[in-house]
Parts: C-alpha cells; sequence; structure tokens
C-alpha cells in the first residue's frame, strides 16, 4: 500500500511537471511572437 502512495505520488508530480514545462514553452513561444 505504501508503494503504491509511493508510485501515485511521483506520476502526479511528474504529471505536474510535464504540465509546467509544456507552459513555460508556451509563454517562451509567444514571448518570441510578441517580440
Amino acid at each position: 500500500m505504501g508503494n503504491l502512495a509511493i508510485v501515485v505520488g511521483w506520476l502526479a508530480t511528474g504529471a505536474r511537471k510535464r504540465e509546467l514545462a509544456r507552459t513555460n514553452l508556451l509563454w517562451s513561444y509567444q514571448d518570441l511572437v510578441d517580440a
């Protein structure tokens, strides 16, 4: 049970990091377009 919680937490963290990376990429792209 404990291991499952760790895996779920790790997956959630990974998903959040991917989401942040994609958002940062979009913002960088917007900056390039606006410049």
